[in-house]
C-alpha cells in the first residue's frame, strides 16, 4: 500500500524538457523524506534536527534548480508576464521558507514542521502542475526538450 501523504512522480508532473523533469523528481524526493520524517514518532528535537538537514539540502537544490529554469527562461523565451510571474513565484518560495527556517531556529514545535510539511507539499506541486509545465510547453515550442 503507499503512503498518500508522499508525492510519486507520474507523467502529469512532466514539462517535456529532460533536465528540468529530472530536478523535479530530486527534489520531490527530498519533500518525500520532509513528508516522512514527519509523520515520523521520534522525539520532537530529533525529528526537528532529521528535517532541518533535509530542508538544508532541498534548499540547495532547489536554488540550483531555480537558476537553472531561469537560465533556460533568459535563453529561450521572450521577457514578458508569464517569465516574470515564473520568477515571482521562486522569489516568494524563499520568502516562505525563510519565514518557516526563523520559527525553526526560534525553537516554534511540531506545528511549525506540519505547515512546513505542508507548504512543501502544496508548493512544489501546484508550481510543477501550473508553472512549471506551462513554462515547460514554451520551451518546447522554442525547440528544448
Amino acid at each position: 500500500m503507499t503512503d498518500p501523504t508522499v508525492i510519486a512522480w507520474d507523467d502529469d508532473f512532466s514539462t517535456g524538457v529532460k533536465k528540468i523533469d529530472d530536478q523535479h523528481k530530486l527534489l520531490l524526493a527530498m519533500i518525500n523524506r520532509v513528508l516522512t520524517l514527519n509523520m515520523d514518532s521520534a522525539g520532537s528535537a530529533s525529528k526537528t534536527a532529521k528535517i532541518v538537514a533535509v530542508l538544508d539540502e532541498l534548499n540547495r537544490y532547489a536554488n540550483y534548480h531555480f537558476r537553472t529554469e531561469e537560465f533556460l527562461m533568459r535563453q529561450h523565451l521572450e521577457p514578458g508576464e508569464t517569465t516574470a510571474q515564473h520568477v515571482t513565484a521562486h522569489s516568494a518560495y524563499w520568502t516562505a521558507i525563510t519565514a518557516f527556517e526563523k520559527q525553526l531556529q526560534q525553537g516554534e514545535g511540531s506545528g511549525v514542521i506540519n505547515e512546513l510539511a505542508a507548504f512543501l507539499k502544496e508548493w512544489w506541486v501546484n508550481h510543477i502542475l501550473v508553472v512549471d509545465r506551462q513554462t515547460g510547453k514554451a520551451l518546447n515550442q522554442a525547440g528544448i526538450h
